[in-house]
């Protein structure tokens, strides 16, 4: 199987309702499993307090948004705050694609790269720990992964 090629392209303003949704379709069940609810007002607002366009990327395929990231850097960590990408999409290798090309940059400016994984997500969890990611701090609801600097 062939991973389909794609881009990323800066987010706008516009963009928040596409990266919501797309949180809603791919987290609710995740965020029910551990909050034991989905209050949609807390959820929109939250997570319209979350989405800064100059730090948000849309995953595109085809011309067609696939996908969100949400990255930020320090001179010492990547840390990867949103990662999406629609159902339809997934198990084609995007992800891994975009992952590896993460990893390779963390490496290549010797910075660790981390993330947080809600712990009612277990195939997150497991896809990036087969990327060689490991847990390094956990708390009631959430896994920290992360490579070494």
């Amino acid at each position: 199987m062939t991973t389909p090629s794609f881009i990323f392209r800066p987010a706008t303003q516009i963009d928040f309702e596409f990266a919501y949704q797309l949180m809603k379709t791919t987290m609710q069940q995740h965020i029910v499993a551990t909050w034991g609810e989905w209050d949609e007002a807390f959820q929109r607002e939250y997570n319209q307090e979350k989405f800064d366009p100059a730090v948000n990327s849309i995953i595109v395929v085809d011309q067609q948004d696939i996908g969100v990231l949400l990255m930020k850097e320090d001179v010492e960590t990547i840390k990867i705050e949103r990662f999406f990408i629609t159902p339809k999409y997934q198990n084609k290798g995007i992800g891994t694609s975009i992952m590896l090309e993460l990893i390779q940059k963390a490496k290549d400016e010797r910075k660790k790269l981390s993330l947080t994984v809600i712990k009612a997500n277990t195939r997150a969890k497991q896809f990036y720990e087969k990327l060689g990611l490991q847990v390094t701090s956990e708390d009631k609801e959430r896994y920290t992964l992360s490579t070494q600097a």
